[in-house]
């Protein structure tokens, strides 16, 4: 998979963002805390992003993964990551 390079401003608006999120302060996000998310508990395909993102499949997010997902989404990440991701979402 690309790597998606950030730079220091952006890391630090993301690790913001996450630390909002974790509700209960435990350096990684549950499904609950994920779902938080304006209009993703609206979303039919959620539990298919959530899962992408969890890469571990351990039922937590944490910040190395919400960095690698929010990535797959990218205007920055390469054709074939954006078609991995998408063929992971819809199989």
């Amino acid at each position: 998979m690309e790597k998606l390079t950030l730079d220091k401003l952006e890391l630090k608006r993301l690790a913001h963002r996450f630390k909002k999120l974790d509700l209960d302060g435990s350096g990684s996000l549950t499904r609950e805390e994920f779902m938080s998310l304006e209009g993703l508990n609206q979303n039919p395909l959620v539990e298919r992003v959530i899962d992408l993102f969890d890469k571990d499949g351990n039922g937590h997010i944490n910040f190395h993964e919400f960095i690698e997902g929010l990535s797959q989404f990218s205007v920055k990440s390469n054709k074939q990551t954006k078609l991995k991701c998408a063929d992971l979402r819809f199989s």
